[in-house]
């Protein structure tokens, strides 16, 4: 029993003597990181147990917030004492929204259960990176925007307000190829043609990351106002809550097919009827010839 405890105890006791370098090593090629650079962490292990270690050597880099989840880099490791692992590398660009701060390159053994042997890491910092901010656009029936829409008749204004700008934001912004222009935050656009459109937004702030929001609306031209847009389905079926009154682009195409259909069968019906008269007049016609001869 004390030799099956000892052998346990001693199985991956390492082979190097306090204050030498860590038999598992991580090299990056800086210390600090701007937008664009590269990080190169490259790491090593040197089997310095006493028995073989047969697993995973990982690498990977992450936030020490954990603002950024991990991305393991890996390879299978057999090695005996003494020998020494292919150089694992683990690399990633720095971008331009990559939020500033601290990071970590980590590398890690894992034998076969999963039991980890040995792990190491290196803080490293990233600055001079820009942040996001949050703005969208909204677009609606009504200037205060009690009723936001995306199919609007004809005629009828669509009201463009735009969320997230306290006044140190930049807009550019178009309907198709016709620019808007925003006062306060808001935008008027004159629905006087049919058709698709598409809203482009371009917000640019000073120090952060710019942004694009890209909204699709639809001007229809029909006898009744739409109602609530997510009433109406826009997909030719005149079903649910929908009626003639709140989505006339589906109901009435829908019932015009109905009534047109039923125009058809009506004079197939009407034909075959027709038909049907013409036929027993003549057999009755021809009866009555040949009695009277």
């Amino acid at each position: 029993m004390k030799k099956t405890l000892v052998f346990i105890f001693f199985a991956f006791f390492p082979l190097f003597y306090a204050g030498a370098a860590s038999p598992l090593e991580i090299n990056l090629n800086k210390t600090e990181y701007f937008p664009g650079d590269k990080i190169i962490m490259k790491t090593e292990f040197i089997n310095t147990y006493t028995q073989e270690v047969v697993g995973v050597l990982f690498c990977s880099i992450e936030a020490s917030n954990n603002e950024m989840p991990p991305m393991p880099t890996m390879i299978e490791i057999n090695l005996k004492p003494g020998e020494k692992s292919e150089k694992l590398e683990c690399a990633m660009t720095i971008g331009e929204a990559m939020p500033e701060g601290i990071y970590r390159a980590q590398a890690e053994v894992m034998d076969q259960n999963k039991t980890t042997v040995i792990k190491n890491e290196k803080e490293f910092i990233v600055s001079g990176t820009k942040k996001m901010f949050e703005a969208d656009a909204l677009l609606c029936a009504d200037i205060e925007c009690t009723e936001r829409k995306v199919v609007f008749m004809q005629g009828e204004k669509v009201y463009i307000r735009l969320e997230g700008n306290s006044g140190d934001i930049s807009v550019n912004a178009f309907v198709d190829d016709q620019s808007i222009v925003f006062d306060n935050n808001l935008a008027i656009f004159e629905a006087t043609k049919e058709g698709s459109f598409a809203l482009k937004i371009n917000l640019e702030k000073q120090g952060f990351v710019n942004q694009e929001i890209d909204k699709d609306f639809a001007v229809i031209a029909a006898p009744a106002k739409i109602k609530s847009a997510s009433v109406c389905q826009v997909d030719n079926k005149c079903t649910g809550k929908e009626t003639e009154q709140n989505c006339p682009q589906d109901c009435v195409i829908v019932k015009s097919k109905i009534f047109s259909q039923g125009n058809i069968i009506f004079s197939i019906v009407l034909l075959v009827a027709v038909g049907f008269i013409v036929v027993g007049y003549k057999i009755m016609k021809k009866k009555d010839e040949k009695n009277s001869v």
